[in-house]
């Protein structure tokens, strides 16, 4: 599988913008896989790389693998997908930020469960209003941009807003 073009985060240890994040290099297979090390099971998405791409999501992505390893779900494979509603209601939550943190946990627990690094993101209202991509090192402000650059929504009220 060919690798995605993600800019990583700025690092001291030299990564440049431009490399590419490479998914791991063991094959893709359908179904629960249970890779194993010597801690016992492989996240989809090894530490190092979240490191080197993204260090600000380290601290989510312990807290996801943790979680995983309380339910049993180590070396689960599975694609994950986010959707956001973005009615007048949750607009207080794209504003604080919450929204966007939550997008950034999700990622952080699909680094566990699959190799390529990228959330598809499906926002709704009333309709479907627009989708995106998340990806791993190209995730500040991403979710918070994309909603704001989409049309107004109607409110509870009926009346027609900016989110």
């Amino acid at each position: 599988m060919p690798g995605l073009n993600i800019a990583p985060a700025r690092m001291a240890t030299g990564s440049s913008p431009g490399e590419r994040f490479t998914p791991s290099a063991a094959p893709r297979q359908e179904g629960n896989v249970r890779a194993t090390n010597s801690r016992g099971f492989v996240p989809a998405i090894s530490l190092s790389k979240v490191i080197e791409y993204a260090p600000d999501l380290v601290p989510r992505y312990e807290a996801a693998g943790s979680s995983i390893r309380a339910h049993g779900l180590e070396g689960t494979r599975a694609a994950v997908y986010l959707v956001l509603d973005r009615s007048g209601s949750m607009r207080p939550y794209y504003r604080d930020g919450t929204m966007q943190r939550l997008a950034e946990q999700v990622l952080s627990l699909s680094a566990h469960l699959d190799d390529d690094g990228v959330v598809p993101v499906v926002f709704f209202s009333t309709d479907v209003d627009g989708s995106t991509d998340l990806e791993l090192g190209r995730h500040h402000g991403h979710v918070s941009g994309m909603h704001e650059s989409l049309r107004a929504v109607p409110t509870t009220t009926g009346r027609w807003t900016r989110s």
